[in-house]
């Protein structure tokens, strides 16, 4: 095969020409200090940080629902702990009122304090966390869950079903419980009551 003047002249203007690009550039990233002007010349580069970038985002999100969670789960520890106390009370109530007789004054009082506990409770099953979601509401947590009726009745308005979060790409986990959970009815026979309803029956009876 021969090798004509043209052709060689031909490869030397295409290395040239090649060169002349590969300089501009390395000009170029001297100048603004970047490895890559365009993303096209490192595809496989950005797809990587594309992919960094979304799982920063999602984990970002995983963060802020396991934040706004905790918040939660405090407030409902907190409920909790205030609802031991009126419950320690409302058993010394039960307790002093099975000690018949009692002066009729008395057993009115007593009466009086259960109503008011029953109120209590009620507030403390309405608590409102931070980020003013009501805690015991379960999903329905936007929502005043437990409503206290003309009849003096209290009816849960929330839902059963637990607040739950993400915790994994395909994992989730309940964040709160539900009121009916904490607020349990109380078993008669084959059948229960309500545990609101159970104190109004005591205050009646009182």
């Amino acid at each position: 095969m021969r090798v004509s003047t043209s052709m060689i002249y031909e490869q030397l203007t295409d290395s040239v020409s090649q060169n002349m690009e590969e300089l501009k550039k390395t000009q170029a990233q001297m100048a603004t200090g970047t490895k890559y002007s365009r993303p096209s010349e490192a595809a496989d580069t950005v797809g990587l940080v594309q992919s960094i970038e979304s799982r920063i985002k999602t984990l970002e999100a995983d963060y802020e629902a396991v934040t706004r969670t905790k918040v939660g789960v405090t407030a409902q520890s907190n409920a909790l702990e205030v609802a031991a106390g009126v419950m320690d009370r409302l058993k010394e109530i039960a307790f002093q009122a099975s000690n018949d007789p009692l002066p009729d004054a008395v057993v009115a009082s007593l009466a009086a304090e259960v109503s008011s506990i029953k109120q209590s409770l009620i507030d403390i099953a309405n608590t409102r966390d931070s980020n003013d979601r009501y805690i015991f509401g379960g999903l329905r947590s936007a929502e005043l869950p437990y409503v206290l009726n003309a009849d003096e009745t209290v009816s849960y308005e929330g839902s059963t079903t637990p607040l739950r979060i993400r915790v994994g790409d395909a994992s989730y986990e309940d964040a709160a419980v539900a009121g009916p959970s904490v607020w349990k009815g109380v078993a008669r026979g084959a059948d229960s009551i309500s545990f609101f309803a159970a104190l109004t029956e005591f205050e009646n009876a009182l």
